[in-house]
């Protein structure tokens, strides 16, 4: 309860008769300085309500997060399937590669073998003729 200062004394002793001589009376109902008794109620309830008001902004905040948490796994896992498309694309790339490189090795196999027999056959074939030529050279020198 509030009581009226402006009259109260300044000594400790001189407060305290002021202050039980207030509580004596019945007559401080109607002093203007007081706190009606339905105040303490209003106030008790504005607690309350103010309570349930952080709870709603606490409420509003945490599934704020969730929200922001399912966002961010969300977001997460499509930058990991992109990942994921993007290295398999590049392994891909890189298999093709290699499957070229194989047919490239097979391809040159198959020119120098080409190339191999053609040498042969005509080692074949003209070598009785480049013997004749060597030995008719040396004979006929001496």
């Amino acid at each position: 309860m509030l009581y009226p200062l402006d009259v109260m004394p300044e000594t400790e002793l001189g407060k305290k008769s002021y202050i039980r001589s207030l509580c004596k009376r019945n007559d401080f109902e109607d002093n203007e300085y007081l706190i009606p008794s339905n105040t303490n109620n209003q106030g008790i309830q504005a607690l309350f309500e103010a309570e349930k008001e952080a709870s709603k902004i606490v409420e509003h905040a945490r599934s704020y997060r969730l929200q922001r948490l399912k966002m961010a796994r969300d977001e997460a896992a499509l930058e990991i399937k992109e990942f994921q498309k993007e290295k398999n694309m590049e392994l891909e790339r890189l298999q093709l590669t290699k499957e070229e490189q194989a047919e490239l090795e097979a391809t040159m196999q198959a020119e120098t073998d080409t190339k191999i027999n053609e040498i042969m056959e005509l080692y074949a074939k003209n070598k009785d003729a480049a013997l004749d030529i060597i030995f008719d050279a040396t004979v006929n020198d001496i």
